[in-house]
């Protein structure tokens, strides 16, 4: 299909040609009919032209030519038709017509046309009960499926404030395009919209309706803990359906850990939408820092976060289970010691009653047993259970002395003492197993954290560096490869894993020399900067 362009360039010419062929049929006519005046070309006395000779609907702007100005009675004039500009259309999304009450909705407003537009102003109502927010927009792109029509998309956050029926009347656009002239328009929804608002379930308190969340937790600097030396807590909070400053905050819950000073050290927000443009996406990572005011076993509160998921129409929790450290240092004393109920006595006179209870209870069990059965096999039953009770004691105590144990023990001092390097060997052929993208990169962070000391909140690219200096390996190559695992992880493109891990075990394979040092010797092997004259 011919584009806007070149469609009206053919127009132009084909009225030039009409007009140069009326002007030959005028000049034709008056040879014959009507003489010349000297020094002019046609048969009618010449008179002045005017500053401005452009002539409406003439299509040839600001030349002039002579039947611009006079023209014969008999000759007929040529008007040609401008060619008609379709005006733009708009289309009107909702991500959710049922939703719940305090739901984050995505309004898309979808401005198709055939050509650009140099503006674009949409006005969004005053809308009862919902509160709204420009996410974005314009964003333009082209439809190839439609006769690559440009599609210009704003997108809006909605939130439903209260319960019931709520209605979004017909939303009007105006802009210009970006023709001659700049013509305006204006265009509107086809029809409003109604929403039907649930309310809010008292089983979560407080209210949080969201499609997806996820929590974690992460340690830093408890491998050696002891009083006074702080520990680093964050905890990362991701959810679909909210922004991060919509998530909660923890920092109460966590208040309730008597056993360590509490101080939050930054807390940050982030949110987005999602790559297909029609959810929210949001995440919440809080620092703590937590000080252990005493040696001994210490313990962090569970943590939790209620929320509704609004796919399934269900009440959930998401918990983060008590963590408990031992730290080295002076043990607190008890502040609120059990007191005796009976002060001066002897604690015989608690067990002694219990004691002789116990004794009657299993006398009585044992006479009505042993009353249908005779001696003999008693005997053969009772020291088949001793046997029994000696022998699985006896394979617990040859368990315990299999050397087994002692090798896995020193097997652990063995890797904790061998080179980095070697030890990020070990790390590479553990996680060289797993064939899943995430989990790969789930246990390469956890081994490096465990056996490296490398942060496990570390970028894939930072962690890549910091494995390549390890090693001694390039780190162009391996900044490439942590772009590319990025790029698949996060932004879902394609990669040959198998081949990935190839080059991954390549540039960390153990070696005598780093690659890298070897490298830089060759480098710095000049020649002379005199040659020897003799």
């Amino acid at each position: 299909m011919l584009s806007p362009t070149i469609f009206r360039q053919i127009i132009r010419l084909r009225t030039t040609l009409l007009i140069l062929l009326l002007g030959l049929a005028s000049w034709a006519s008056a040879q014959t009919s009507s003489p010349y005046y000297p020094g002019h070309r046609y048969p009618y006395a010449p008179q002045q032209q005017p500053q401005n000779s452009n002539t409406p609907g003439s299509g040839l702007g600001s030349r002039n030519h002579p039947y611009q100005q006079r023209r014969q009675p008999n000759i007929p004039s040529y008007k040609p038709i401008a060619q008609p500009i379709s005006t733009p259309s708009v289309e009107v999304l909702l991500s959710n017509n049922t939703p719940y009450l305090q739901e984050n909705l995505i309004l898309t407003l979808r401005v198709a046309s055939e050509g650009n537009l140099s503006e674009l102003n949409p006005h969004l109502p005053q809308l009862d009960g919902l509160a709204t927010k420009l996410l974005d927009g314009p964003i333009a792109r082209t439809d190839k499926a439609n006769n690559n029509r440009i599609i210009n998309e704003f997108h809006y956050l909605l939130t439903p404030l209260r319960e019931g029926t709520l209605s979004i009347p017909i939303i009007e656009i105006d802009g210009r395009t970006a023709t001659a002239g700049n013509p305006a328009f204006n265009i509107a929804s086809s029809e409003p919209f109604e929403l039907t608002v649930k309310p809010a379930n008292d089983e979560v308190f407080p209210w949080l309706p969201l499609n997806t969340l996820v929590v974690q937790a992460y340690l830093s600097g408890a491998d050696n803990p002891e009083a006074g030396k702080p520990i680093t807590l964050t905890i990362n909070a991701s959810a679909v359906g909210a922004t991060g400053h919509q998530l909660p905050s923890l920092q109460q819950q966590l208040q309730k850990a008597k056993d360590f000073r509490i101080y939050r050290e930054s807390s940050e927000t982030t949110g987005k939408l999602s790559p297909d443009r029609k959810r929210l996406m949001g995440a919440r990572i809080e620092r703590f820092t937590l000080v252990p005011q005493h040696g001994g076993k210490l313990q962090i509160p569970a943590l939790e976060i209620p929320w509704w998921n609004v796919d399934r129409g269900s009440a959930e929790v998401v918990h983060i289970p008590i963590r408990q450290i031992i730290a080295r240092g002076e043990k607190a004393a008890t502040d609120n010691p059990i007191t005796d109920l009976f002060p001066g006595a002897t604690p015989l006179l608690l067990w002694l009653p219990l004691l002789i209870v116990l004794l009657i209870t299993i006398g009585f069990w044992v006479l009505s047993w042993l009353r249908n059965k005779h001696f003999v096999q008693v005997v053969v039953e009772e020291m088949s259970l001793l046997f029994g009770f000696i022998a699985k004691q006896f394979r617990a105590f040859t368990a315990w002395l299999s050397p087994i144990r002692r090798l896995q023990k020193l097997r652990q001092i063995f890797i904790s003492n061998l080179p980095r390097s070697l030890r990020l060997w070990f790390c590479v052929k553990v996680v060289d197993s797993e064939d899943d993208l995430e989990t790969w990169n789930y246990m390469l962070r956890f081994l490096a954290n465990k056996h490296l000391n490398l942060s496990p909140q570390l970028p894939l690219t930072t962690l890549g560096s910091k494995l390549a200096q390890i090693h001694g390996s390039n780190p162009h190559q391996m900044n490439l490869l942590m772009h590319e695992l990025e790029s698949a992880i996060y932004n879902n493109q394609t990669i040959q894993f198998d081949q990935w891990k190839k080059r991954f075990r390549r540039q960390l394979r153990p070696s005598l020399f780093s690659r890298h040092k070897k490298a830089l010797k060759r480098t710095q092997k000049l020649p002379p900067l005199n040659p020897n004259i003799s």
